[in-house]
């Protein structure tokens, strides 16, 4: 009996860091939770510790060869999870739309070292896994289909393996109502008029955050201070294929999620040439209606219509004139600047408002009506960076805390929109201020998770009086309101969104958040629409 109970202790001993392998990965996956190197480090010492125990010695020569085997089984499994492994830590989440998405359009121009830590904190866990599991072989080959059960359960906790699964089972056996039936394509009215406008998209810095404790808070003030000016929208949710950068972005200017083309599958993006080709987006509205239309980011997304994550794609589709990134903001090189984004996403945020402003300029003396969208990157995560203008002098860009970031970010915003008030005054010139889509994993990011998630979402000047709008709605519902906004819009809706300055329930406030997400997973009518060149809708 204290043999047995000596061999289980072994046993116990042995498997234990596949076991907190485990743990870590799935408490990433099903619950948000994630790790860190510093995790990797600690699985690694009791790992090593572990090797003190020895498990007992196969003498027979072909079970042993049997062992290589069995670990293939389980390797399989292992290498698919890897990548999902990697994006849950990084981000948070495991999107799939967002997945599929950037296999196809690629994720060129991201800075690889700054992920470094985690892709090693992804090996790591794996490693030990499999080595844990291969000492382990003298028990388990003793128990039944023990390595036809690991391996399946791994598939089974694989979230690519289980939307895949569970959605192509929903979508044969369980008819959910198409939104297709709720789009519209944005009516217009003739002979309006052009009001300027300029468009703000703060990469990941929602409304969230001015809800944290205060000495946290603090750095969100100066966009609530400007939220007070204007029309603030304050409930502004993420749903399914509204959650990256483009996908935010498309959403508010074309009002639709972007799904994939298809079942949830990479390879039904095979003869996609251009995004949303068969939607009416605000920048087709804008260059229709004769406005000078650019857009500006700091990092590089020029030059590949199937990389840089398909913005040079959708913005040229859509009668966008002028695209300026990394490769042609005209800016003073100075030894500084070149290392303020020689390693990370690209130039600072500052320098894309300054860009703007002389966008602005041009414009004004041009007497021409202009749309000028700004998008910035500092606050991406995981590290917050920061311009030059908000380290007090000292040339420290980089910070392991994201609110230093939020703070510069939030503040130069401020100054922007400060700053075009003063050139365009006494015109008709209207700003939007919006949050891309909420914060990516970073070290606030259990405190963001406490309270209801919003985006940022303001709109400043126009004949609206400054109030707040508390409609439970998604980024798809910003296009139909930016254009009832500007007075252009007949009716109160576009895309799948509706106009939250109406009093028309949007999807959310009808459906609710889980029954809209479980439908737009499997919605395969919308996302023909959004993707053909050839569908049509009533």
């Amino acid at each position: 009996m204290l043999q047995k109970m000596l061999m289980f202790a072994k046993f116990l001993v042995v498997v234990l860091p596949a076991i907190l392998t485990l743990f870590l990965v799935l408490r990433a996956i099903f619950d948000a939770n994630v790790s860190d190197y510093r995790y990797a480090f600690a699985l690694l010492v009791i790992f090593a510790l572990s090797l003190l125990v020895a498990p007992p010695c196969e003498a027979d020569e072909a079970r042993r060869r049997k062992r290589w085997g069995r670990l293939l089984v389980i390797l399989l499994p292992v290498v698919a999870l890897i990548p999902a492994t990697f994006v849950v830590l990084v981000f948070g989440k495991m999107d799939m739309a967002a997945f599929v998405f950037h296999l196809v359009f690629g994720m060129d121009g991201t800075p690889m070292a700054n992920f470094v830590p985690y892709g090693f904190t992804v090996l790591v866990y794996w490693l030990v896994f499999l080595a844990s599991l291969f000492r382990a072989q003298y028990w388990l080959e003793r128990v039944p289909l023990s390595t036809s059960a690991i391996a399946l359960m791994l598939l089974a906790v694989n979230p690519v393996v289980w939307d895949l699964a569970t959605h192509s089972l929903a979508d044969t056996y369980r008819e959910r109502p198409s939104f297709v039936s709720d789009f519209k394509h944005p009516e217009l009215k003739k002979d309006a008029h052009t009001p300027n406008l300029v468009v703000i998209y703060l990469e990941g810095l929602e409304r969230s955050y001015g809800a944290l404790p205060p000495a946290l808070a603090e750095a969100y003030a100066p966009l609530a201070a400007l939220a007070l000016e204007g029309v603030s929208l304050t409930g502004v949710d993420q749903l399914h294929g509204t959650a990256w950068s483009l996908a935010g972005t498309v959403a508010s200017r074309c009002g639709v999620p972007v799904l994939p083309n298809g079942l949830i599958s990479a390879r039904d993006y095979g003869d996609v040439k251009l995004i949303a080709p068969n939607l009416t987006c605000l920048d087709d509205i804008l260059h229709a209606k004769g406005y000078d239309v650019s857009y500006i980011s700091t990092t590089r997304i020029i030059g590949n219509k199937m990389g840089f994550y398909g913005f040079d794609n959708f913005f040229t589709t859509h009668g966008t004139h002028q695209i300026y990134d990394l490769g042609n903001i005209e800016y003073e090189m100075t030894a500084d600047v070149a290392k303020s984004f020689a390693n990370d996403w690209g130039l600072r945020d500052a320098h894309a408002f300054a860009k703007a402003e002389k966008l602005i300029t041009a414009a004004l003396d041009a007497k021409r009506p202009f749309a000028v969208t700004v998008a910035t990157m500092d606050t991406h995560g995981p590290v917050a960076l920061m311009s030059e203008s908000c380290t007090g002098g000292i040339y420290k860009f980089k910070s392991p805390n994201i609110i230093d970031a939020v703070h510069c970010t939030a503040r130069l915003t401020s100054a922007f929109v400060e700053t075009v008030r003063k050139l365009t005054e006494g015109t008709d010139t209207r700003i939007v201020i919006l949050s891309d889509h909420l914060a990516h994993h970073n070290n606030l990011y259990h405190l963001l998770e406490k309270g209801p998630r919003r985006n940022t979402a303001i709109l400043l000047g126009g004949p609206e009086t400054p109030r707040v709008i508390d409609t439970h709605a998604a980024m798809f519902d910003i296009f139909p309101t930016l254009l009832h906004w500007f007075g252009w819009l007949v009716g109160k809706r576009a895309g799948i969104g509706v106009s939250l300055l109406s009093d028309e329930p949007t999807l959310v406030q009808t459906h609710g958040v889980d029954e809209v997400n479980a439908r737009l997973k499997v919605d395969l009518a919308l996302s023909r629409v959004i993707w053909s060149k050839d569908a049509r809708t009533e």
